[in-house]
């Protein structure tokens, strides 16, 4: 699609056949995306480069050569980027390429592909992504014609279908099963252990649901009583995190942090002092932010990004119409992105086409001049603008044809045979 030699591609993995644990390993944290983007420039055939990040996918956005090994490819990048092998679980990297690949970037910043159908975060996830690639000089000519599609497409799903509405999110579906474990939030207090957008989109549902008191524990104490003010909550150090949690009914874990959190030996500590009082916690992070073994414990139910599933299913059934309605403007937003391709790539042979008709016109109306000398300014210009009448009645339908030329299929007999009928020079007119 993007011109000899090259295409695009899209190489990575996701929720949908990797677990937690794998998603985990290759994660990109946003300080290390410029490294891991000139990792990914620095290989052979790859040309320009957008790596996206998030809870349930890691994904490379590329134009590369058409020889580039997607699979291969990824599997270095997990290698030099986290010291991560990727070959025993080869199976789970997906591949797509040309028009695949767009569709599914299409689909990707539209939310269709979430986990959480409709979730609002990976537009802006996407966008980040992009602006990354761009400040690290990684993207060119190719994802600026590609990517930003991918946004316009997504705007118009969001302003044009209900499956955006009702904040459907990964931090929504949290606080379903919370209200699933307790049947009722109303009057349970909560422990936010991170400030960032999840959390703060977790604090905001748990108090519309009625959450009596909500307490943020962060690194960062500023981060903390800002989002503590939007949610009438309470900004604790970091570091009194057992000792909010011995007081809370939920927890929900929303950080960076590259390691455990909480471990079994803290949290026991916890639920030993509040015999038959169960304790909700719910691990939203990338990597893990709970240690496993903490589930075992009597009295405390965990559950990290993977166990939302059961509560993504209940809220697609709500959307499939809506999801429906987006596959058809994705549909169409392909169908417009591949013309306009088609005819970007083969603009040079319709201005040649143009050219030489207009050649042909304006010879003629010289000739006709020279004869008849009395025809005067006023004359020329009707004649002329007859001729260019006639010119683009005669164009129309060939320019028609060459634009049907399928941007997969090669173009050379088609394009050969109106060059030949109109007597274009190949060779001035062959895309470069």
């Amino acid at each position: 699609m993007i011109g000899a030699g090259a295409t695009y591609m899209v190489c990575g993995v996701s929720y949908h056949k990797s677990s937690v644990d794998v998603r985990e390993q290759v994660a990109i944290a946003p300080a290390r995306l410029p490294d891991a983007l000139q990792y990914v420039t620095e290989q052979r055939g790859v040309r320009e480069c957008m790596v996206l990040s998030t809870c349930n996918r890691t994904e490379l956005y590329l134009s590369v050569e058409t020889w580039v090994d997607g699979r291969e490819l990824f599997i270095g990048f997990a290698r030099a980027t986290r010291g991560f092998d990727m070959e025993p679980v080869a199976d789970q990297i997906y591949v797509k390429r040309d028009l695949e690949a767009v569709n599914h970037l299409f689909r990707v910043a539209s939310s269709l592909d979430s986990l959480v159908l409709g979730e609002p975060q990976i537009l802006g996830q996407t966008k980040a992504a992009f602006r990354e690639a761009e400040s690290c000089g990684s993207v060119d000519r190719d994802l600026h014609r590609w990517v930003p599609r991918a946004f316009a497409a997504a705007k118009q799903v969001r302003n044009e279908t209900g499956i955006c509405e009702a904040a459907v999110s990964v931090s929504y579906a949290a606080v379903q099963l919370a209200r699933k474990i307790f049947e009722d939030i109303c009057g349970k207090s909560v422990v936010l252990l991170g400030a960032g957008k999840m959390a703060e989109l977790a604090a905001l549902h748990l108090k519309e649901a009625g959450a009596c008191s909500i307490t943020i524990a962060n690194r960062t104490m500023s981060r903390a009583e800002e989002l503590a003010s939007r949610c009438c909550g309470l900004a604790v150090e970091f570091e009194r995190r057992y000792e909010e949690i011995a007081h809370a009914d939920i927890v929900i874990c929303s950080t960076d942090a590259p390691h455990f959190i909480l471990d079994p030996k803290g949290v026991r500590e916890i639920v030993r002092h509040r015999p038959r009082r169960p304790l909700l916690i719910l691990d939203i992070s990338i990597p893990r932010n709970v240690d496993p073994e903490v589930s075992s414990l009597d009295g405390v139910y965990l559950f990290n990004i993977d166990d939302l599933d059961t509560v993504v299913q209940a809220n697609r059934q709500g959307r499939l119409a809506e999801a429906a309605r987006a596959e058809d403007l994705l549909r169409q937003a392909l169908e417009k992105f591949v013309q306009e391709e088609t005819e970007s790539r083969l603009g040079p042979e319709i201005a040649a086409l143009r050219n030489r008709v207009r050649s042909i016109c304006l010879s003629e109306l010289d000739r006709v001049e020279q004869k008849l000398p009395e025809l005067g300014p006023e004359g020329r210009r009707e004649l002329e603008q007859m001729l260019h009448r006639i010119a683009q009645k005669i164009l129309h339908p060939a320019i028609m044809e060459i634009k049907s030329v399928d941007s997969r299929e090669p173009k050379a007999s088609k394009l050969g045979m109106i060059k030949k009928l109109f007597g274009i020079d190949r060779q001035a007119t062959t895309v470069p």
